[in-house]
């Protein structure tokens, strides 16, 4: 669904679309919804966080907006949270964790206090890596 019009930010985020797609300057793109395993994997990821409540402070969501740009939304895979949870419909400030197609994983350090963006499509995330 990738229109020859442009859109305003306000147009596309008080639109609903069949699937939800990204926007990305003014223009809606459709996302890939992936396959069994992609629905599979996103799923388990999903509960993993849900089963260590509340030892976790933390609350995953299946595809959710975030607003990563002025005029750019991202339709996410899966976004984790911190509680408290923004009180926001679409997440302007960063998340705590979040993958995204191409699957970037981003991380947000609280301790450093900056995002890290690491490319996961070829490569596991190292354990020690995912500490920093």
């Amino acid at each position: 669904m990738s229109g020859n019009a442009l859109l305003s930010i306000e147009e596309y985020l008080h639109t609903s679309y069949h699937r939800d797609c990204d926007f990305v300057d003014g223009e809606v793109l459709e996302r890939n919804v992936g396959k069994r395993r992609h629905g599979y994997a996103q799923a388990h990821v999903g509960a993993w966080f849900i089963q260590r409540q509340p030892a976790l402070p933390l609350v995953p969501f299946l595809w959710l907006r975030l607003r990563i740009g002025p005029n750019k939304v991202r339709i996410s895979d899966v976004v984790v949270a911190e509680i408290p949870i923004p009180d926001e419909e679409v997440f302007t400030s960063p998340p705590y964790l979040f993958t995204s197609p191409p699957y970037l994983c981003v991380r947000r350090s609280r301790r450093r206090r900056r995002t890290t963006t690491v490319d996961c499509s070829d490569r596991p995330v190292d354990r020690d890596e995912a500490r920093t």
